[in-house]
């Protein structure tokens, strides 16, 4: 592959290029500030782009005045084809959800996260959706029988390592913005003591019961859990509450 370092202005966008990436130039933008050009623009014999079009407005956004190309050859019949091939083979890659929280679990502890791509709101989503599968690839069913002693408000959730973690971010001097998402991701450490809730909510009234089976404090109705998306009915799921409960039915 040979690449060459071209003036930016002999290069040209392919008019009819399908593909919208206006919002992802400040992300790619970033990406080539932070770590450089890894990545050439593959242009036609005419310096017509083909593949990186994101990566040329990008450029063009930080004023680069040539970027690395490598010029295809190969047919316009064939280029045509591999357009739209660069653009959609890339949709059919997944993530792996476990490697991908580890990874971002590092990053964020490093402070890095604006480098990812992903925002914080999707960063934050991702650690949330890995924790609660922690607890959703778990099928036993944890049934709780009333005591008759009303625990307190306080004795439901466990908020200790949680205040610390707060207490260091907002100490630290790490932008606020950074602050912020810290503190969301924070929430992962309250930890909720279901026995007490379950307790509570045999002594609470009507609309506080209401509330904590809407929040899935407490799974009173199966099939109400499964309409609210806090249970997925897979067969191993089903077989278990049918095991559990089919003298029940």
């Amino acid at each position: 592959m040979n690449i060459q370092l071209i003036d930016i202005n002999k290069i040209k966008p392919y008019e009819r290029n399908p593909r919208k990436n206006d919002k992802a130039v400040d992300r790619v933008a970033n990406s080539i500030k932070e770590f450089g050009f890894q990545q050439p623009i593959v242009v036609d014999k005419d310096m017509t782009i083909v593949v990186g079009h994101t990566r040329y407005k990008a450029a063009r956004q930080l004023n680069h005045t040539q970027v690395p190309v490598v010029i295809a050859d190969i047919t316009e019949e064939r280029l045509q084809a591999y357009r739209i091939a660069d653009n959609k083979l890339n949709e059919l890659a997944e993530w792996d959800d476990d490697l991908l929280f580890e990874e971002l679990s590092e990053i964020v502890a490093r402070g890095d996260e604006q480098l990812t791509g992903f925002n914080a709101d999707e960063i934050n989503d991702i650690l949330r959706r890995a924790d609660e599968s922690v607890y959703t690839k778990k099928i036993d069913t944890p049934i709780y029988t009333p005591k008759g002693i009303e625990p307190k408000l306080t004795d439901l959730c466990d908020e200790i390592r949680y205040k610390e973690l707060v207490k260091d971010i907002e100490a630290s001097d790490i932008p606020q913005d950074i602050k912020e998402f810290l503190i969301k991701a924070a929430e992962r450490h309250r930890v909720f003591d279901y026995e007490n809730i379950a307790e509570y909510y045999a002594h609470a009234g009507a609309d506080v019961k209401r509330l904590m089976e809407d929040s899935a404090l407490v799974i009173i109705d199966f099939n109400r859990a499964i309409e609210l998306g806090y249970v997925n009915l897979t067969k191993d799921i089903k077989q278990n509450y049918l095991d559990d409960y089919s003298e029940n039915l």
